[in-house]
């Protein structure tokens, strides 16, 4: 059977439509920054240099909220304990667990507001006659990533429901992902129902 790599990645971007902890700020260094930074730090003298050498150009990310790109929550993120042990850290996670065969559920018809059932993910995969394995990666499709770059990305949105959570867990999944903001329905509109 022949693999079959697929780059989810969002580029690293400003959006102006991003809420302000999570935009992304990137500043350029200029050249001549660099050039005397170099000349200072290896002592070298002006000669060494080719003639109109300018330096190299540099760039910092200087704020890069965690939603704001692709990005993976450790179990530390949920909780400082997992299964009476301290949970693992984003540098802990067993590079294995990031690669491997993936399942793409499709939830796409459910409504801004309106959870993802257990019952919403057995009818996809029956659909599909897929069954999942232990290890595999399972990746909720909403399509609300059309939505990155305006506000709407992080006001709307499905969400995945506690149960079917805890049933793709039980099915032996450690590695799961959506391509929306956030894997629950969105923050605002569950503080709201909550207060």
């Amino acid at each position: 059977m022949k693999t079959r790599i697929v780059d989810l990645t969002k580029p690293i971007q400003y959006n102006a439509g991003d809420p302000w902890f999570m935009r992304v700020k990137i500043k350029h260094k200029a050249h001549r920054k660099s050039h005397w930074l170099i000349r200072l730090a290896l002592r070298l003298p002006a000669r060494l240099f080719p003639k109109n050498w300018t330096g190299w150009a540099d760039d910092t990310i200087k704020n890069m909220g965690l939603h704001a790109t692709t990005h993976i929550d450790a179990p530390w993120h949920y909780g400082p304990v997992v299964e009476g042990k301290p949970a693992k850290t984003i540098d802990q996670i067993p590079l294995e667990w990031c690669f491997g065969d993936g399942i793409v559920i499709n939830c796409t018809h459910k409504e801004d507001f309106v959870t993802i059932t257990v019952d919403d993910l057995k009818k996809d995969l029956d659909k599909n006659g897929i069954t999942i394995q232990q290890g595999n990666i399972v990746l909720i499709r909403t399509d609300r990533d059309k939505m990155m770059g305006t506000s709407d990305f992080v006001e709307k949105g499905t969400g995945m429901s506690k149960e079917a959570t805890e049933w793709l867990i039980d099915q032996g999944v450690k590695v799961m992902g959506i391509d929306q903001w956030g894997w629950d329905l969105p923050l605002r509109y569950m503080a709201k129902k909550a207060k």
